[in-house]
């Protein structure tokens, strides 16, 4: 590894280089470089491997027994390879190269894109933890106060179709906005709800193509014991054929009468859980009837689904009617806040840079764009 002009040992190599040094092909070593087993910098256009991190994998190589390339360690220590992972995540990587390994998450675009450990997006995302950890608390003690006031008959949680927004995998185009319409219609019925547009990545009937979007809209109701409104049951819209037909997840209707306090608090977290409850019903469903299918899509569906949690505007998901609508706004507030707060700091992003970086990752690495989310 000796410079021909000066003889001095490089401190970093080029793709070409390191392919060559190493003996692997650059198949092989891309596929590194995505799991961020080697370290890069960017100079310039260039992309460069840092030699110590060729050291380092070999070195680790060794270690575990002569693995394969990291990946046989994989299956004999997972536990090693999270902790690799965590490692990784804290060293000065590409970042979105950084940010897309694995399983991405939201919190991960807020505390390192850029370098950044405070929250830099100016909007609050539907992805965020934070965000919902806080929604749940907020909601809970507001009902808990209200049904001391005014006691609660019941309180449930109720799924809807809203198969006008459902998308497919070739075509990436969610209009959010035509899930207003159930929302809508659910609230002529309930007075007083709350509700989310809400996406899942389901397994399609057509072989072609991997996934598609299904897209839903889960309402948290409650009902009064002075008042005539009447649990709206499981009485639903009647639903046109979709476009990408789809294996739809499901969430059974839940209904709780004359709630305690603990029961208002879990069904609190049953509403702002569905979004989870939904994906993993699909996943087993997709499991069940297109495993081997389902299984080859699953980075791309990560990446989907960390940006679609990353583009999404919590206030363009979330409706709510009657006396709910005051408990929405004061649930959603700290985060906007903290959002809006973001533009004073140095480095802050809008939904426009984010989309902006998100094109700038898949023109790079010859991937999917990200989704067009109509708003």
């Amino acid at each position: 590894m000796k410079s021909e002009v000066s003889g001095l040992t490089p401190k970093a190599l080029s793709i070409g280089e390191a392919h060559r040094i190493m003996g692997v092909g650059k198949t092989t070593l891309y596929a590194l470089l995505s799991r961020n087993e080697l370290d890069t910098i960017r100079i310039g256009r260039r992309r460069l491997i840092l030699a110590s991190s060729i050291d380092a994998f070999i070195q680790r190589s060794t270690t575990r027994g002569g693995a394969e390339m990291g990946y046989s360690s994989r299956k004999a220590n997972p536990q090693l390879d999270d902790n690799n992972k965590v490692t990784k995540r804290k060293r000065n990587a590409p970042i979105l190269q950084r940010i897309f390994s694995g399983r991405p998450k939201e919190q991960e675009i807020v505390s390192n894109l850029r370098g950044m450990s405070e929250p830099i997006l100016t909007y609050a995302a539907t992805g965020a933890v934070r965000t919902e950890l806080e929604f749940v608390e907020e909601v809970a003690a507001r009902l808990q106060a209200l049904n001391e006031i005014n006691p609660l008959k019941k309180i449930g949680v109720m799924l809807t179709c809203a198969q006008e927004c459902d998308a497919s995998a070739r075509r990436l185009v969610l209009d959010m906005s035509k899930a207003r319409k159930p929302a809508n219609s659910f609230k002529k019925r309930q007075p007083h709800s709350i509700s989310r547009a809400v996406t899942t990545l389901a397994l399609p009937i057509a072989e072609d193509e991997a996934f598609a979007v299904a897209c839903s809209v889960v309402s948290l109701f409650v009902e009064f014991v002075n008042a005539a409104t009447s649990y709206p049951g499981t009485r639903t819209r009647a639903q046109q054929p979709s476009s990408i037909p789809s294996h739809r997840p499901e969430l059974p209707t839940e209904v709780c009468e004359n709630p305690t306090a603990a029961d208002i608090r879990a069904m609190v977290e049953k509403f702002v859980r569905a979004p989870k409850t939904l994906q993993r019903n699909a996943n087993e469903k997709a499991l069940a009837i297109g495993k081997e299918r389902w299984r080859a899509s699953r980075r791309q569906r990560a990446l989907v689904e960390f940006q679609l949690g990353v583009l999404t505007p919590v206030q363009k998901v979330y409706s709510a009617a009657g006396l709910s609508e005051a408990i929405l706004r004061q649930a959603l507030a700290p985060s906007i806040v903290r959002a809006s707060n973001a533009k004073q700091r140095r480095g802050w992003l809008d939904r426009a840079d984010v989309i902006h970086l998100l094109w700038e990752h898949a023109l790079e690495t010859h991937g999917a764009p990200p989704p067009l989310v109509k708003l």
